[in-house]
């Protein structure tokens, strides 16, 4: 679906991320698959069908769609989904696990991007990484 929706993105010179629901699934925080897989895009709404499955793009505004890499952005989403208050060890653990470490420090690079209480769990699951880089 990511492919697609990323064709999609191309086709149309627009920016497609998944959304909350989408990224929370993609990394294992969510048993629930959403019956139509729901993009945000700042390009026009529309849905696309592709056999049985129908893929929804939603135009959101720019300020809405998260910044930095294809990772970033889909754990951004996620925990925006999921909301703060959600955010236990359970998730971070869940989260460290799905990513590699060079995943894990492009994540830390990219808190630039997004808000105070993501950043701070997003060094929790970058804990490692940052250990490391201070003793190196």
């Amino acid at each position: 679906m990511d492919e697609i929706a990323d064709a999609l993105a191309r086709q149309t010179g627009s920016q497609v991320v998944p959304s909350g629901a989408v990224a929370a699934n993609r990394l294992g925080l969510s048993t629930q698959v959403p019956a139509k897989p729901v993009y945000l895009s700042d390009g026009r709404t529309r849905q696309v069908k592709i056999g049985n499955t129908t893929i929804q793009i939603r135009h959101a505004a720019p300020k809405e769609l998260p910044v930095g890499s294809r990772t970033s952005v889909m754990v951004f989403q996620a925990l925006r989904h999921l909301g703060q208050a959600a955010v236990d060890d359970k998730v971070i653990g869940q989260i460290r696990r799905a990513l590699s470490p060079d995943q894990r420090r492009g994540l830390l690079q990219d808190t630039r991007y997004t808000t105070d209480w993501i950043a701070a769990v997003v060094r929790q699951i970058a804990q490692e990484e940052l250990e490391v880089a201070g003793h190196g």
